[in-house]
């Protein structure tokens, strides 16, 4: 669930199972209600699917990919549609405890954004981190995960050049 600025608020409550092909990749579906209100416009919600795929290629480097709103939902009730995402990304575990992110973030008619991101394994439970995009440097974040068995919390903050500073709070089950 994700909740934003007073001028803009986001939630999202999400679906998601995957499941391990072959020796170590894995395939996982998701399906997020995501409801949007914007001041002084209303507030609608519409359904979004997505999809993705990781494979560890070596011993120190993954490759993953995301497709978010493969769907091509539209907005609402208007004939307006939610733009497509497409993520690929490598995780680099260059030294201990710290795992580096490499990725391109396309959305649909916009110009692709390379992304760079670190991972800080603190101790078993928590894990800090942050990131920024090369062509959109305004737009870092930062924060940490708290993991307890099954459950685990996440919360970031993002400096977003429209909406100012913007939390995000997640709270999921089951897995890692």
């Amino acid at each position: 669930i994700q909740q934003g600025h007073e001028l803009y608020k986001e939630q999202i409550i999400r679906f998601a199972c995957s499941r391990n092909l072959l020796s170590h990749s894995s395939f996982g579906l998701s399906i997020d209600y995501r409801r949007i209100e914007i001041s002084g416009y209303g507030a609608t919600g519409q359904y979004i699917f997505n999809f993705g795929f990781y494979l560890p290629l070596t011993e120190r480097l993954d490759f993953g990919v995301r497709m978010n709103n493969v769907y091509h939902t539209k907005l609402g009730n208007t004939d307006e549609r939610l733009a497509r995402e497409l993520i690929s990304a490598f995780k680099i575990d260059a030294i201990s405890q710290v795992e580096f992110f490499i990725e391109t973030m396309h959305v649909e008619h916009y110009t692709p954004d390379l992304r760079f991101a670190a991972i800080y394994n603190l101790m078993s439970h928590l894990q800090l981190f942050a990131g920024t995009g090369f062509n959109t440097t305004a737009n870092l974040s930062t924060g940490f995960s708290l993991n307890w068995y099954e459950i685990k919390f996440d919360y970031a903050l993002q400096n977003h050049p429209f909406l100012s500073q913007t939390h995000y709070f997640t709270l999921s089950f089951g897995g890692k």
